[in-house]
């Protein structure tokens, strides 16, 4: 094994870098933040709601809110090929402190991932019922999704996890064609997903 593949081995097991991956999902909320940001949860006396649950699979209330954005996209869909995917299932904190302070960090990340190497596209989407936020990132190879989320913006960013999660959020990553880039797909994925949660 080389040194780089068993640093990659390595670094998915560990507990930091699923931090980053699970920001890598939300890069694009930068995107929120120029559309008036995203609506405030509900009330904390309100949740957990039947519906709500990462078993759950998608939650009911649960919009797209971004289009396929990127460079592997055309006409609104990605390009055929057989990619990474990565995706997560975040449960934002209820304070407006926790949304400014959201905001705030996927601006930052948000500055960097039109011109990331290897991306593809991505998509965004929220509930916001359940006070979560999901992602998903497509990207040519796993080398390139890690390159970008290990970079310096998702560094400075590693430590907002405490700030922005209220806990149970959670991130995966698989190889897959342009049909295993949705939602439903996504949300299998991380429900099955057996931690680290953040």
């Amino acid at each position: 094994m080389s040194a780089r593949r068993a640093a990659v081995w390595w670094m998915a097991r560990a507990p930091r870098l699923a931090a980053v991956l699970t920001l890598a999902a939300v890069l694009t909320l930068s995107t929120l933040a120029g559309c008036g940001g995203a609506p405030a949860p509900k009330a904390a006396s309100s949740l957990p709601q039947a519906g709500c649950a990462r078993a759950d699979g998608i939650e009911p209330d649960f919009r797209t809110l971004t289009p396929w954005t990127g460079p592997g996209v055309a006409a609104g869909a990605l390009q055929p090929g057989t990619y990474t995917i990565a995706t997560t299932r975040l449960q934002l904190q209820l304070s407006e402190q926790a949304r400014a302070r959201f905001l705030a960090v996927m601006v930052d990340i948000g500055k960097t991932v039109d011109r990331a190497p290897g991306l593809v596209g991505y998509q965004i989407g929220s509930s916001e019922r359940c006070a979560v936020t999901r992602t998903l990132t497509v990207w040519q190879s796993e080398d390139a999704m890690l390159d970008f989320v290990t970079g310096q913006a998702h560094s400075a960013a590693i430590d907002a996890i405490p700030q922005i999660s209220r806990g149970g959020s959670n991130t995966a990553h698989w190889q897959g064609d342009q049909t295993q880039a949705t939602w439903e797909v996504a949300a299998a994925k991380v429900a099955a997903d057996q931690g680290p949660f953040y």
